[in-house]
């Protein structure tokens, strides 16, 4: 249990976006998101020879040095996302894993910096609906409210929990472990008495996401009387998606 002198986290996520580790460094070394510009910028993230297990330079057909992008966690010092995560200088949880480095920590803690978290979940988002639309989804048929659903549905879950969503066969163990993550054992198990586990988080999520996205709350009506995206329920989104599947 936390205490005044110890935190126990259950797992990573943290700042405003509440980002994981992985998600984070993943978003860093994506070239063309605000992380890997950023990153870039300071000379944290750059093309650096790809190494094989003997740690030997790894050349094409061409004899051409391959390169990959890596993170540079000390001086002189570079992994890619594979061996941050075998290293265990990003697996673990909040603060840091056991061999985070200073500059991991450092760039991780960006996190709590309004612009860093605001713009990685732009483009967080934006590639989770680019992801449902190569899935088949109808994404491109959707108001800027419906995606705004989306968007946080796949930020919440993740995208592969995020489809098992929307199929609608996200397991009962798995349903019961996000419902208790979310809301507590006693709470989760009061909330499943009657229908189960799966039921009882869909409804949960569901009502969260209609609850706290509402697009009117941020809506400047004086320039916006006309035109206003109808804030649609996200099970009918999820609906409406599904049609072109």
């Amino acid at each position: 249990k936390s205490t005044k002198q110890n935190t126990i986290y259950k797992s990573s996520a943290a700042g405003i976006t509440q980002f994981l580790n992985g998600t984070s460094m993943t978003e860093t070394l994506k070239e063309g998101t605000y992380l890997y510009e950023k990153a870039s910028e300071q000379g944290l993230v750059a093309d650096r020879p790809l190494l094989n297990k003997n740690g030997v330079v790894v050349k094409n057909k061409k004899d051409e040095i391959v390169y990959e992008k890596k993170f540079q966690v000390s001086t002189n010092k570079w992994k890619n996302l594979k061996e941050l995560k075998k290293g265990r200088y990003i697996t673990g949880i909040t603060p840091y894993p056991v061999h985070a480095t200073a500059e991991v920590q450092q760039w991780l803690n960006l996190r709590f910096k309004p612009e860093y978290a605001i713009m990685a979940a732009v483009d967080y988002g934006v590639e989770n609906l680019a992801s449902l639309k190569r899935a088949g989804y109808n994404i491109d048929g959707l108001n800027d409210a419906e995606k705004a659903k989306l968007i946080y549905l796949t930020h919440h879950l993740g995208l592969s929990d995020a489809i098992h969503f929307i199929k609608n066969n996200i397991t009962e163990d798995k349903a019961k472990k996000l419902l208790t993550a979310q809301v507590g054992d006693e709470s989760a198990k009061a909330r499943s008495k009657t229908a189960g586990y799966v039921k009882a988080h869909r409804q949960w999520l569901i009502d969260y996401i209609n609850r706290n996205i509402d697009l009117s709350n941020y809506f400047c009506h004086e320039k916006t009387a006309r035109n206003i995206p109808e804030n649609f329920d996200l099970i009918n989104t999820i609906i409406k998606i599904n049609e072109a599947i």
